[in-house]
């Protein structure tokens, strides 16, 4: 822990310390923790990758934060419009939200991503099922 303080006091934007900064206090058992080092490695993370907002995006929803997990999701898809997680998560959180319509879509899309990822297919199942009434 007294490296990942020392890292974040000598640069404290920097993607990967916080990234695992985060994971570790997922660890502990620090939601606050996790997200705070989420956001901002979320934040910081100019590039094309979508990896990080889908994590934070993920987080936000299993602390009841939909719109800003929803938030999340739509920048990874403008960054990466084939990543079927952050079509996962976007239903999810549109769901979570009562949104039918962005639900329906964002469902659709990721279904329309599926080509013979056998993990993906365990993920929406799990969605579907998230999504039942």
């Amino acid at each position: 822990e007294r490296t990942f303080d020392y890292c974040l006091k000598v640069s404290p934007q920097h993607v990967a310390i916080n990234t695992y900064k985060a994971f570790y206090c997922k660890k502990k058992g620090d939601k606050d923790c996790m997200i705070k080092h989420l956001l901002v490695a979320a934040n910081m993370d100019k590039g094309n990758s979508t990896r990080t907002q889908v994590m934070l995006g993920a987080e936000l929803i299993k602390v009841d934060r939909f719109e800003e997990g929803r938030h999340r999701f739509e920048i990874a898809i403008q960054r990466d419009p084939s990543d079927k997680q952050a079509y996962i998560g976007l239903a999810l959180a549109c769901h979570k939200l009562k949104d039918t319509q962005c639900t329906q879509e964002a469902y659709k899309k990721a279904i329309s991503l599926y080509k013979g990822d056998k993990e993906f297919i365990i993920d929406l199942e799990k969605l579907k099922k998230e999504l039942k009434p």
